[in-house]
């Protein structure tokens, strides 16, 4: 009988499976990309559709097959990337399968059964079911989604009850996590009128809010294609585009996009559309999404809206109003000057603006430019706002260099925030609640042996990485007897990296 491992491997092609995580370019007999694992800007990672493996030539050096990719981006144990690559592959890992059980797997499945309950619900469920339709959603939508509600008695999940629900999926279509919307007060039960607008699954093993963009398992291949993505503020505007056939847009869940999930979109695309509500909120959250994307240099486009949401423009005026309101997007800097403009110089062009606005503006402005990591770029629009304030821009370009630039949004998103536990310290904190029988595991001992495994593998890179700076060094001091002896001892630990991860 075929090894399962071999089996997907034979059934999966690597450009496939990592062409759903990043856009690939063919180059030759290969493919190329921005690696995922560093921060880049040519090209390093390759994918060799002939040997079914990539390698990353850039200062990561990562590489591997399919399975150590997966891995690697998606943050998983070996067992639970086998369990999401078989799926893949259409091929059955059997019950007894020791790798197959792990707490996310029993997550995993848990959300499922939780999904199919609250759809049957829903389908059962009049009021729910017609505020939806009155919302514009039609029933294909609503089953494509896998919208559902939950009732007064539901028993898991209780926070949720009397509340629509809208299940978040992974990269993968897997239910991750849940948001829940409250009803309208005419239809809710008096133990939630009141409450929050919506509830959100709280962070779990396979639920991270900030690491998850609502509708992207669904949208990832249009965002490749059409090289944009656009990004809205809730679910509904989500699925109310994706209903209108343009299928590109991901919500942030009505959360402050953060960092991580602006480098998930750069994975597909480096164009970004921001559709975000036209209320005071929705203004504070597209500047702090357009700071960030500026750090990250995305070119940025703002979608202006006539209506509060595009699920409301959607709805009210129609599909081919809200496709123009998108090729109309005004590019990022257009969208700062005029709203600058706006404020101190209402009357127009033609109108000369007295000293008091033209030092607002350029207050307002000159930390923007600054903050542009381009310095072409950044040139042209200190040029441009010397133009439109009829100001020399030698003037402007020292004012600018004097100016502050704002606190970076990525560093003000979570002022409290820990520092995140390395990898290697995870899997320490694993190894020893599995060796002192905390966790509950089907088959603890194969789970002690894959954690002092990947411990060993993680000891024996940063080796490697100490040796490869003694390599350099002694080909710098053109030390031949040391460049051997690192070499020996590089090749040595090489081998034995190798020993390991193929006994996975």
């Amino acid at each position: 009988m075929i090894d399962p491992i071999n089996e997907i491997k034979q059934r999966l092609d690597i450009v496939d499976v990592i062409s759903g995580y990043i856009k690939l370019t063919k180059v030759g007999a290969n493919y190329k990309a921005l690696c995922p694992f560093h921060n880049e800007k040519t090209p390093s990672f390759i994918v060799s559709p002939s040997k079914q493996i990539w390698h990353c030539f850039g200062s990561c050096s990562e590489g591997g097959d399919i399975f150590k990719f997966v891995t690697k981006i998606e943050g998983l144990e070996f067992s639970d990337a086998l369990r999401l690559l078989a799926d893949k592959a259409g091929v059955v890992l059997t019950k007894q399968d020791p790798r197959l059980k792990t707490e996310r797997a029993k997550l995993y499945e848990f959300n499922e059964r939780a999904a199919d309950y609250f759809e049957r619900c829903l389908a059962a469920a009049k009021e729910p079911l017609k505020y939806l339709k009155k919302r514009g959603l039609a029933k294909k939508t609503i089953k494509a989604f896998r919208l559902g509600y939950a009732p007064e008695k539901t028993k898991a999940l209780r926070q949720f009850k009397n509340r629509i629900i809208f299940p978040i999926c992974d990269l993968n279509s897997q239910v991750a996590g849940f948001t829940a919307r409250i009803l309208p007060a005419r239809i809710a039960t008096r133990s939630v009128a009141g409450g929050p607008k919506y509830i959100n699954s709280p962070d779990s093993l396979i639920y991270k809010k900030s690491l998850i963009l609502f509708g992207l398992d669904k949208a990832k291949e249009a965002i490749r294609k059409k090289n944009l993505c656009i990004l809205a503020e809730g679910n509904m505007d989500v699925i109310m585009s994706h209903q209108a056939g343009i299928k590109n847009a991901v919500a942030s869940s009505g959360s402050a996009l953060g960092l991580d999930q602006l480098k998930i979109i750069k994975r597909y695309t480096n164009n970004l559309a921001l559709a975000f509500d036209s209320d005071s909120a929705g203004e504070k959250a597209t500047k702090r999404t357009i700071d960030l994307a500026i750090e990250q240099e995305m070119n940025v486009r703002i979608i202006i809206l006539k209506e509060k949401d595009p699920a409301d423009l959607i709805k009210g005026q129609g599909k081919l109003v809200w496709q123009k309101a998108i090729k109309k997007a005004k590019p990022i800097m257009k969208y700062y000057f005029d709203d600058a403009f706006a404020k101190f110089n209402p009357v127009g062009a033609g109108h000369v603006l007295p000293v008091e606005g033209k030092k607002e503006i350029a207050k307002i402005l000159l930390p923007i430019i600054k903050r542009i990591p381009n310095r072409i770029e950044q040139a042209h629009w200190l040029q441009k706002l010397a133009q439109k304030l009829r100001i020399n821009e030698k003037t402007l370009l020292e004012v600018m260099l004097k100016s502050k630039i704002p606190a970076s949004p990525a560093g003000r998103q979570n002022p409290n925030r820990l520092p995140t536990k390395s990898r290697f310290e995870r899997l320490q904190e694993r190894l020893a609640s599995l060796e002192k029988g905390e966790l509950l595991i089907d088959d603890a001992k194969k789970e002690i042996e894959v954690c002092r495994k990947a411990i060993k593998i993680i000891e024996l890179k940063d080796e490697l990485k100490g040796l490869s700076e003694k390599i350099k060094q002694a080909e710098a001091d053109k030390n031949k007897k040391s460049l051997n002896k690192f070499l020996q001892n590089f090749n040595y630990a090489t081998q034995k990296i190798n020993n390991y991860t193929s006994k996975n």
